[in-house]
């Protein structure tokens, strides 16, 4: 007896299906409410905004295999159309502003992820204990299905089992309760009661923001006194005996343990000041160049043709493009030239207290200034056995040198300024 295999909804998963059975030989009926197939995916003109709005999924890449397909079978793929160049058109409807999205490039930087996070492996195997007893080769597999697992090292897993298990390297973790059973004869793994609500309570990761507490040595009370927090690169590149800001207050460093800093008061002696680096990655090496080229481009393009570059390619309008231009001007008026892909400006000027300030200005970001600044502070002391400090920030200090992350940072330097080459050595 035939069968008749009735589908709800012309959506593409409703079509795609009933295109699929069709071609088993099953007779299929479609049944949809509205006037014209296709669901969600449809266009229409929105009176108000005078525009034809695209609602639901238009966009069709050819990485979409399966819509390929689909398109294959019912013979519609050379009826597929789009715009020649990826553009993507916002509204904000308070203000009317508008602007526009391009990607026609299709650059985009490289894509890192960690590479054998343990805390997040000690979580899963948990959680796969907490569900059923489990094969530990068939466990080492799963894991290494994982992009960031991948190359995980059989000892590190075990590492990692053993820690669950209960076998702590020292008794200073004994405290620790075991969440896992992990039966090395018979190969399995197992988690100890308990161990469900943990792995459901305390989901996901907290980032370690590498804080060093800073305190006061030599209290006799026998407790220091915190006086604040330092980031963990900053401590990293910190000396004993070397002066830093902190508040209103100078602090010198006595002393620099596992996990704090402790300092004693240096009344009226200059620091340098601290950094902190938050949540915020730095900019990517080809994002930095992809800035420099097009700070370059602008700068060389005349100035009609530059405000063109930046409203019809990069979306800004006339207004933003033409502060841009001027921006980059003011840095070529004042230094001879911008920085870019190709060039490395090194500015020498007088603060407003007349200090000496040295800012190398380059576009590539702070991935780049941090091995940067810690190469030159290490040049200066060799060669001039100058106590000077290195910022990589935008905001300038009295009596710094000065990696900079923007291109366009200092603007008001009057002074003639020192250029080398990407290749040249400071």
């Amino acid at each position: 007896m035939a069968r008749t295999v009735h589908i709800i909804g012309a959506g593409v998963a409703g079509l795609s299906s009933a295109v699929e059975l069709a071609e088993q030989g099953q007779a299929v009926v479609v049944h949809e409410a509205a006037s014209n197939a296709g669901g969600r995916c449809r266009s229409y003109h929105d009176p108000a905004l005078d525009m034809l709005i695209d609602n639901g999924n238009h966009l069709v890449l050819s990485g979409n295999h399966a819509v390929m397909r689909l398109l294959d079978m019912i013979g519609a793929r050379n009826a597929l159309h789009g715009p020649d160049t990826a553009s993507f058109s916002f509204v904000d409807l308070a203000d009317n502003t508008r602007w526009t999205l391009r990607m026609s490039e299709g650059k985009i930087e490289e894509t890192f992820y960690p590479r054998n996070p343990l805390d997040v492996l000690a979580q899963q195997i948990v959680a796969i204990g907490a569900m059923e007893e489990v094969n530990v080769d068939d466990l080492y597999a799963l894991v290494r299905r994982a992009a960031p697992f991948a190359e995980l090292p059989r000892g590190s897993f075990e590492g990692v089992l053993d820690m669950l298990s209960g076998r702590y390297p020292s008794d200073e973790f004994a405290e620790l309760r075991p969440r896992i059973v992990w039966d090395r004869i018979g190969g399995k793994v197992r988690a100890r009661e308990g161990a469900k609500r943990v792995a459901v309570v305390n989901a996901g990761t907290i980032p370690d923001r590498g804080l060093y507490g800073v305190f006061l040595s030599g209290d006799e009370s026998g407790k220091s006194r915190r006086v604040g927090e330092l980031d963990e690169e900053m401590v990293f590149e910190s000396r004993t005996g070397e002066v830093f800001l902190l508040g209103a207050s100078s602090w010198r460093i006595d002393e620099i343990t596992h996990d704090r800093v402790l300092v004693s008061p240096a009344p009226g002696e200059p620091g340098k000041m601290p950094f902190w680096h938050g949540d915020r990655p730095g900019r990517p090496p080809e994002f930095g160049r992809a800035i420099g080229e097009l700070a370059r481009t602008l700068t060389a393009a005349p100035r009609r043709e530059a405000v063109r570059k930046l409203t019809e390619e990069h979306g800004l309008d006339r207004r933003a493009a033409a502060n841009l231009r001027a921006y980059l001007d003011e840095q070529a008026e004042a230094t001879g030239e911008v920085p870019s892909d190709r060039t490395i400006v090194v500015e020498r000027y007088l603060d407003e207290v007349g200090d000496w300030r040295v800012c190398v200005l380059s576009p590539f970001g702070a991935r780049v200034h941090a091995p940067w600044a810690l190469a030159i502070e290490a040049r200066m002391l060799i060669r001039a056995c100058l106590e000077k400090s290195i910022s990589r920030l935008s905001s300038l200090v009295p009596g710094t040198l000065v990696i900079s992350a923007q291109i366009w940072s200092t603007t008001s330097v009057r002074r003639p300024s020192l250029k080398f080459g990407t290749h040249s050595t400071i």
